[in-house]
C-alpha cells in the first residue's frame, strides 16, 4: 500500500484547490485549519519522549489511534513504531493497512482530539 507524507498530499494530488476547499468547508475544516492541525499533530508526535509515546497511545481509544495515524507520514509512524512492543506496532500497521478509506474529516478530528487532549 503506497503510504502518502501528509492526508494533504493525497487529496492535493487528486483535487484543485476550489475542490479541496468545498470538502474541507463541507465537514467543518477551512484548508489553512487542516494545514495547523496536521502540523500541531507532527509537531506533538515528535517532540514527544519513548515514555510520552506510550502514554499517549495508552490515553485514547484504538479507532481514535487508528483515524489519526491514518495517511500519516513515515516519520510519525515510525516515532510510534519503536516505542510501542513489536507485536503492537504490527497490530497496528495491519489493521490501518486492511481498513477501508477514511474520510478526512475523520482523521483531522481524531488529530485534534490527541492535540487537545494531550
Amino acid at each position: 500500500m503506497l503510504r502518502s507524507n501528509s492526508i494533504l498530499d493525497v487529496i492535493e494530488n487528486a483535487l484543485t484547490q476550489d475542490e479541496i476547499n468545498a470538502l474541507l468547508t463541507m465537514h467543518n475544516f477551512t484548508s489553512e485549519e487542516a494545514i495547523r492541525i496536521q502540523t500541531e499533530f507532527s509537531d506533538l508526535v515528535l517532540k514527544l519522549d519513548q515514555r510520552d509515546v506510550q502514554s499517549l497511545v495508552r490515553s485514547i481509544s484504538y479507532d481514535t489511534l487508528l483515524d489519526a495515524l491514518t495517511y500519516a507520514s513515515d516519520e510519525i509512524l515510525t516515532k510510534i513504531y519503536t516505542n510501542l512492543s513489536k507485536r503492537h506496532a504490527q497490530t497496528i500497521r495491519e489493521d490501518i493497512s486492511y481498513r477501508p478509506p477514511l474520510h478526512i474529516n475523520s482523521v483531522l478530528e481524531a488529530r485534534r482530539f490527541i492535540i487537545k487532549t494531550y
